[in-house]
């Protein structure tokens, strides 16, 4: 996980501040250009590197509400096998003894929509789609490391399947007609 580093208190309200990687992509860039590269095996274990970063960000109690392969970032390491981050936690929700289940960031944020890229948007429940808030915002993680696993062995974005709101439907539907694919080439006979 990329903690942010630094919180800032600006007019418009707080911002999280996040060091730059150069050598890190996002996972939707990775696969894109590992497309051919990458076997089924290789891929299992992007989704197994991925689930122990979610388990663990539970395990400390922190959902972040919003996962897509924008905010899942890749860095290859030495041995040229890729280290994933998860960023972008600033929808995310941490239950406090005094608060109710938000954290200093999301306090307030009602339209999780609303500030999500176009892309990451089929990436999302439906619940968040709704704007309903589940009795516990894991499972909005939970489908989005599935619609993730998705992506990353099929190499294509999930499908809208559910009714959506008025507000996110347009947007959805975008997104899924344009988001990031990374099929494999017809002459690779590889995953």
């Amino acid at each position: 996980m990329v903690g942010p580093a630094e919180l800032l208190t600006t007019e418009e309200g707080p911002a999280l501040v996040f060091g730059y990687d150069p050598e890190e992509i996002s996972l939707g860039d990775y696969l894109i250009t590992h497309a051919n590269d990458l076997s089924f095996e290789d891929r299992e274990l992007i989704v197994q590197d991925l689930l122990e970063l979610i388990r663990f960000a539970h395990g400390q109690r922190l959902t972040h509400r919003a996962l897509s392969p924008v905010s899942v970032r890749i860095r290859a390491t030495k041995d040229d096998s890729p280290s994933l981050r998860i960023r972008d936690w600033d929808l995310a929700r941490r239950p406090d003894s005094g608060t109710t289940t938000t954290t200093l960031v999301s306090r307030g944020l009602t339209d999780i929509v609303g500030v999500i890229d176009d892309a990451a948007l089929v990436y999302l429940a439906p619940e968040t789609l709704r704007g309903a808030t589940p009795a516990s915002a894991q499972t909005l993680d939970i489908y989005g490391a599935g619609s993730l696993a998705h992506f990353i062995l099929t190499g294509k974005p999930p499908l809208q399947m559910w009714p959506l709101s008025s507000h996110s439907s347009s947007r959805v539907r975008r997104a899924s007609t344009h988001g990031p694919s990374c099929q494999r080439s017809p002459t690779s006979s590889r995953w």
